[in-house]
Parts: structure tokens; sequence; C-alpha cells
């Protein structure tokens, strides 16, 4: 029996998140033409704005929808761009973070080793949840937003990660 396409999350394919790899290059190509398109009707929507002689009018009144109405088919397009970056930034540096938890888990392991094991776990867990997290959740939301390159926010708490991973192998030497 074949199962319906829902039970698997297939329902909404407008969202990034729920795109595969490949769905989501192929989706950001579709995009930057639709930001193509509505910047050149949002164009000629102003123009024809422009050459309307001043003073109110219905036509007046119904340009200004009209371009009121362009300019956010645009800003939807831009931002639909920017949630698409955001993703494909997003999935390696989560795949990198699992590794950089590793190599901060290693040193704390073997300077841990007589310890008890809900300490160590304690140790490890509380700066992940208290800093790592807090800075990749905060950096994807300004990724998206449109504030702060993806390539920049998705990897800074991996980057973090790496550092202290870095200094504390160092200091285990």
């Amino acid at each position: 029996v074949p199962l319906p396409e829902t039970i698997f999350g297939r329902e909404n394919r407008d969202r990034p998140s729920s795109l595969t790899w490949e769905e989501l290059k192929t989706r950001r190509s579709e995009v930057l033409v639709e930001i193509e398109k509505a910047q050149s009707n949002l164009a000629q929507v102003q123009t024809r704005y422009a050459n309307l002689p001043a003073g109110p009018s219905p036509d007046r009144e119904l340009l200004e929808r009209e371009l009121n109405d362009k300019k956010y088919q645009v800003v939807h397009w831009t931002r639909l761009l920017k949630q698409i970056d955001t993703e494909q930034q997003t999935r390696p540096a989560l795949a990198v973070g699992c590794l950089c938890f590793v190599l901060i888990g290693c040193p704390v392991g073997i300077w841990a080793s007589k310890s008890d094991y809900l300490s160590v776990f304690i140790l490890c867990f509380l700066p992940t949840m208290f800093a790592y997290y807090p800075i990749l959740l905060a950096g994807i939301k300004m990724a998206k937003d449109g504030k702060i390159l993806p390539e920049i926010t998705c990897w800074a708490a991996d980057l973090g990660l790496f550092l202290g991973a870095l200094f504390l192998i160092w200091r285990l030497m």
C-alpha cells in the first residue's frame, strides 16, 4: 500500500527547511527568476506612477495599491532567497558542530576520566546549551532576516567551538 506524501512532511514544499539539497538548488534558481520578474514589474508600475498628473484621482489610488503590491512581491521573493541561502549554510554548519562537540569532549573526558559521568556531562552540556545554541539560533535568525551574511552567522558558533577545542587540546598536550 503506498503511503501518503503527507506522512513524511511533504505537504508544505514552500519552506526551505522541508526541501532536499537538490531541491534547494532548483528552488534558488526559480526564486532568482521570480525576483527579476518582480523587480521589472515594480519598475513598470513606478514608471506609470511617475507619469501620472499630480493631485488625487482614482487612477493614482489604484496605482499606489499596485505599487505597494509589487513592492511586497519583491520583498517576499528576496526574503525567500535569504531563507534558502541560510538553509544551504545551516545544514553543513550543524554537521560540523557535531565534530566540534567531539573535539571538545575528548580533552574534557580525558581530564575528568576519574570523575563521575554526570559531572562531566554537565561540564560539557551547559556551555553547549547556553553558548553554542543561542549563538547558532540568533545567527540563523539574523541571516534569514538579511541582517548578516549566512556564511558568517551560521558558522560563527562552530568557529567558537573549534577555537575552544583547539585551546583545550593545546592545554591537554
